[in-house]
């Protein structure tokens, strides 16, 4: 408690002169892509930008060190990848080990080796790739509200379909979700075989990360919304995911990320109970020392130039 608040202190004297405040980026994935709907993708290139400015600016540190400030008020970083797509291994790890940054790798740990991909690449793969001779209709729950699509559908009509299936896909329970991505990709004509280009992390390919500076926390199994979750499913996903990591690695993950960024008071308190020491969210706020580190903010980084990461920068 009283190191927390002579690192407030510091935190308080650093912005009064000007100097940077910690942060934490948060990324997806690392990969050229044609179509990125939810632009989760920074291109190779463009992250390799990106980390060697950010290291000329700032010293990089493993997540959980983050808010252990150093006296002389030194810029800190920490880089994080959420979901477990393997481009992280094979495009953002050699780029990372160049420059001599440790990340994590938040893993929702039953897609780990999936033959599946995320329901969201599944949904936007239905809805745009889709090749109809005649319209068809998209039912969720089958009963509700539906969707139409069909070959003369435009393009944004076809993103505001996207957008709004997510909106309802979101908060169901995991088998209905994946039964409705099933029956529209069915009445589309989608085979839902996983892409190499959204290929997700095998076991054995996260037990490889082993001495490498890229390391593994928790994402709930299923990446569920939490906070709409019941008490034994928060549970079960939480600590489920915890165990899956431990299993991974041979050691119990220290930080977690809420999938969505979805959270409450009862669920930070689940994820404390887990025993984990540091948990990242998606708000947009400073990052302060004496604020709870199971609820740090961070920035989502896309494609952008080097200049436009650094404006956004605290």
């Amino acid at each position: 408690m009283i190191g927390r608040a002579m690192n407030f202190a510091r935190w308080q004297v650093a912005k009064r002169v000007g100097r940077q405040l910690p942060v934490v980026l948060m990324y997806h994935r690392v990969a050229d892509l044609t179509l990125d709907h939810y632009h989760l993708a920074v291109s190779p290139a463009r992250f390799e930008q990106q980390i060697a400015a950010l290291v000329k600016v700032r010293r990089v540190v493993p997540l959980e060190q983050l808010l252990d400030a150093p006296e002389d008020g030194e810029a800190l970083a920490a880089i994080t990848f959420d979901d477990g797509y393997r481009d992280v291994v094979t495009n953002a790890l050699p780029v990372l080990e160049r420059h001599a940054c440790p990340a994590t790798l938040f893993l929702s740990t039953a897609m780990v080796g999936s033959a599946r991909e995320f329901w969201w690449d599944e949904l936007v793969r239905i809805v745009f790739e889709t090749t109809l001779t005649q319209e068809v209709e998209l039912d969720v729950l089958r009963s509700g509200r539906k969707w139409r699509i069909g070959p003369a559908t435009r393009r944004a009509d076809r993103a505001r379909v996207v957008e709004e299936l997510s909106g309802v896909l979101r908060y169901l329970p995991v088998q209905s979700r994946a039964n409705a991505i099933a029956r529209m990709a069915a009445a589309c004509g989608i085979d839902l075989a996983m892409r190499d280009s959204h290929a997700i992390v095998t076991a054995d390919e996260v037990r490889a990360l082993d001495g490498t500076l890229l390391s593994i926390g928790a994402h709930s199994q299923h990446h569920v919304s939490l906070r709409h979750c019941d008490a034994a499913t928060q549970v079960r996903e939480i600590n489920g995911s915890r165990d899956d990591c431990e299993k991974l690695t041979g050691r119990v993950p220290k930080t977690f990320a809420y999938p969505f960024g979805d959270y409450d008071p009862r669920v930070v308190e689940r994820v404390r109970e887990a025993g984990f020491a540091a948990a990242v969210t998606v708000d947009r706020r400073l990052l302060r020392p004496d604020g709870d580190p199971l609820m740090l903010p961070r920035i989502e980084v896309r494609d952008w130039s080097v200049q436009d990461l650094m404006r956004r920068l605290p």
